[in-house]
């Protein structure tokens, strides 16, 4: 990516932040916590326009929450938000994932990967933000995606299935946990002698 690439991808993100703010000159508290992070900018094929995850802290839910925006590079119009992107990915280790979208190649639709309703899917939103659709729905969550260079087809990648899963950590739970090779400790933090 070219530097003026990238100082426009920049710039056109932090005009989402800077709609959120305040005209306050001392920001409170609750607005340092809830600043939005801005990641992963890929510029539209046709270079009009850029997209980009912002994620921020919620501190009316305790949580955090994601959503996808589009800018324009040719005007100086704000980003428009086009998609929800639910709770944030995170890793083995508890970091954000920051996914990056993957563009139509008419530039039209954005494609991206979101946690929303206990499920990781593929979903699209329509670059003007009018539309936004699911576009897998399987029983396992997605972990990889590839749109194809026509646009035409959709390659992903999935692990074992929400129910396998489920199953497993119910099985480990019932089973109880090997703290250090002589007392399992069953579901209710109870622990039971083994037999050297």
């Amino acid at each position: 990516m070219s530097r003026f690439n990238r100082f426009a991808c920049l710039a056109a993100a932090s005009v989402v932040v800077a709609s959120d703010a305040n005209a306050q000159t001392i920001p409170s508290p609750t607005m340092l916590v809830e600043i939005g992070d801005i990641s992963n900018p890929v510029i539209s094929p046709d270079g009009g326009r850029v997209a980009f995850r912002v994620e921020r802290a919620s501190i009316e839910r305790n949580s955090y929450t994601s959503g996808w925006y589009v800018a324009s590079l040719r005007t100086q119009t704000g980003a428009v938000s086009v998609g929800d992107g639910g709770e944030p990915l995170r890793d083995s280790s508890g970091y954000s994932i920051g996914d990056t979208p993957q563009w139509s190649p008419d530039s039209i639709w954005i494609y991206y990967r979101a946690l929303l309703n206990g499920e990781v899917q593929v979903w699209r939103a329509a670059a003007d933000g009018s539309r936004v659709e699911q576009v897998t729905s399987d029983e396992a969550d997605v972990d990889a995606f590839q749109l194809s260079r026509d646009g035409r087809r959709l390659l992903y990648s999935v692990g074992a299935t929400r129910r396998e899963i489920s199953a497993a950590e119910e099985k480990e739970y019932d089973a109880g946990i090997l703290i250090d090779g002589t007392v399992p400790v069953d579901r209710r933090g109870k622990g039971t002698p083994l037999a050297v």
